[in-house]
C-alpha cells in the first residue's frame, strides 16, 4: 500500500536523545608560569588570644599575591612559591598598609594529582586566625582540584582529602559541578565546595570547628582558577579548662570569614 500523507502525521514522532552535559577541569601550567591574585578578605566575631580572653574583631585585609610554578621533575613533582607583593589591612574607619615581610613566602610541592605533598615557610605568627581555618599558609588548597578532570554532570559530587604537610593539617573536601559561565570573556566551569578540617589538637585548651562554602570559577581551558568566594564559620570550643571558659564545652566564640579571590589578568598568561 502506498505510503500516505495522513499515514505520516498518525506517525509516532521520534524524539533526538538528549546528551548530558558533563564537565571537566584539568589543570595546566607553563613552566615558570607566573599568576597573580587579589585576596579580599573579611573577618568578624569573637576569637580566643593568649591571654585567655576573647577578642572582637571587625577587619577587612586585601592582600596581592604571586603564585610562580616551576617545572614538574622525573617524579611528576611541581614546585610553587607563594608570596605577599601588597598588603593593607581596615580596622574601623582607617586603613593602613601591611609590610609583605610579615607574610613568608611559601614553597609547595604538588603532586601529580594536584595534592600538597609539602610546604615549607609556614609562620603561625602571620595567622589571622588562630586553628584549622582557610587562610594564607593553606590557601593554596582553592587554587587546585583533586580528580576534577573526569567528566561529570551538573550536580555531580566527588570527596577527598586535603593534607597540608608541613602544618598538620588535614581537611574533608567535597565538590560538585554547578554549571558553566563566562567570566571577562572567558569560558569557564563553576564549581562549589564544602571544605571541614579533620583534626583537632587534644593538647589545646580550644580547637576551632570550621565549615566552609566555596563558589569557584576554573578556565574551561587550563584550568586556572579565575575567581571564588569563600564563606566560613569558625566556633572555638574549650576543650581544657581555661580563664576565658572554667569548664570545657562551655566556652563558645563564633567567627565569620569570607574570602574573595580574583585572578589579575593583566599579570596572567
Amino acid at each position: 500500500m502506498p505510503f500516505s500523507f495522513a499515514d505520516e502525521l498518525t506517525q509516532p514522532a521520534v524524539i533526538p536523545e538528549q546528551v548530558e552535559s558533563k564537565f571537566s577541569i584539568v589543570h595546566k601550567v607553563v613552566p615558570n608560569e607566573v599568576r597573580n591574585y587579589k585576596l579580599d578578605i573579611k573577618i568578624k566575631g569573637q576569637v580566643p588570644v593568649e591571654d585567655g580572653n576573647p577578642a572582637n574583631l571587625d577587619a577587612g585585609l586585601s592582600l596581592i599575591i604571586k603564585m610562580q610554578y616551576g617545572q614538574r621533575d622525573r617524579d611528576k613533582i611541581l614546585p610553587l612559591e607563594i608570596s605577599v607583593m601588597e598588603g593593607k589591612m581596615t580596622v574601623g574607619d582607617q586603613t593602613f598598609a601591611i609590610a609583605p615581610g610579615i607574610y613568608p613566602k611559601l614553597s609547595v610541592l604538588l603532586g601529580p594529582d594536584w595534592r600538597v605533598q609539602a610546604l615549607y615557610g609556614a609562620r603561625s605568627d602571620s595567622d589571622s586566625l588562630p586553628g584549622p581555618t582557610i587562610k594564607y599558609k593553606n590557601i593554596v588548597m582553592l587554587f587546585h582540584l583533586v580528580d576534577s578532570e573526569k567528566p561529570r554532570a551538573v550536580g555531580e559530587k566527588w570527596n577527598w582529602e586535603s593534607s597540608i604537610p608541613g602544618i598538620g593539617e588535614l581537611f574533608k573536601c567535597s565538590a560538585k559541578i554547578s554549571g558553566a559561565e563566562k567570566i571577562d570573556g572567558e569560558e569557564s566551569v563553576v564549581v562549589e565546595q564544602e571544605i571541614y578540617p579533620r583534626l583537632k589538637d587534644e593538647n589545646s585548651a580550644m580547637n576551632a570547628y570550621v565549615s566552609a562554602i566555596a563558589r569557584s570559577n576554573f578556565a574551561a581551558t587550563d584550568g586556572r582558577l579565575l575567581k571564588s568566594y569563600v564563606d566560613s564559620e569558625v566556633e572555638y570550643i574549650s576543650e581544657k579548662p581555661s580563664k576565658f571558659a572554667p569548664e570545657p564545652g562551655k566556652g563558645k566564640l563564633k567567627a565569620n570569614v569570607t574570602i574573595d579571590i580574583s585572578l589579575i589578568k593583566s599579570n596572567s598568561k
